[in-house]
């Protein structure tokens, strides 16, 4: 759509780039260029000018570390923010595996932080019942908005967005299988705990909607053969119908 953001970031990790802007502009009381276009809040309504001194902000947490320090505080946060983008998730995997074979050091640690981050962003099918069904509710119903909105604009309907045809087990089977559990494997290979208390909770929830594909399938086949027998039974009375 050409957006006013992604024309801002290059169309490269639009989303990302503009959570940790906003971040930090809120952190700092500055007023972003052109923010009023395209995202009204009261937030931003009561930030109407930048101050000289960022120690004077209420908003930063940060006012009274060091200008180096903050400085490196908000390159780490932007590097870490701008690794949730899923285009780089295989990419961030393979880095991640690339550590197993690394001794500790302060910059590999500070790699693995930030596959951690990554992973708490697609974490929905590693928690519990009943969060991760809940949360998987939730990440359909923006899918089907977004998928409605782009049907509107005549846009291309983006996988698992379109609410007539996309199964809801079959998406979540998909993103265990292809994305979830592969990536916290290697997370467990880092970190035991989670081998040994989070990848059982992934196995569980697939286990949960493998069940669920084949109550749907089960529940189809018999609306068919319903379907079927209905029909059989209109075309023997219209046959016998006709014998009379």
């Amino acid at each position: 759509m050409r957006t006013e953001l992604a024309v801002m970031y290059n169309d490269k990790s639009v989303l990302e780039n503009w959570h940790v802007a906003h971040a930090f502009s809120r952190m700092l009381d500055i007023q972003l260029l052109g923010i009023r276009n395209f995202h009204q809040s009261m937030v931003l309504e009561a930030a109407d000018h930048a101050t000289d001194d960022f120690r004077e902000c209420d908003n930063n947490m940060l006012c009274n570390v060091d200008p180096e320090i903050f400085k490196t505080i908000r390159s780490l946060a932007i590097e870490a923010v701008l690794h949730t983008d899923m285009t780089k998730h295989f990419e961030t995997v393979n880095a991640a595996k690339g550590l197993l074979m690394q001794p500790q050091s302060e910059e590999n640690t500070w790699k693995l932080l930030m596959f951690m981050l990554h992973l708490a962003d697609i974490s929905s099918q590693a928690k519990p019942e009943p969060i991760f069904h809940q949360w998987s509710q939730r990440c359909m119903d923006e899918f089907f908005a977004q998928g409605d909105e782009e049907e509107k604009l005549g846009l291309p309907m983006s996988p698992n967005c379109d609410r007539r045809t996309t199964d809801i087990p079959e998406s979540q089977i998909g993103f265990i299988r292809f994305i979830v559990e592969p990536a916290y494997k290697v997370l467990g290979s880092l970190i035991p705990f989670v081998e040994n208390n989070v990848i059982p909770i992934i196995h569980e929830n697939l286990e949960y909607w493998l069940a669920k594909m084949d109550e749907e399938s089960h529940l189809n086949s018999k609306e068919q053969t319903e379907i079927i027998e209905s029909k059989a039974e209109d075309d023997a009375v219209l046959n016998t119908d006709g014998i009379i």
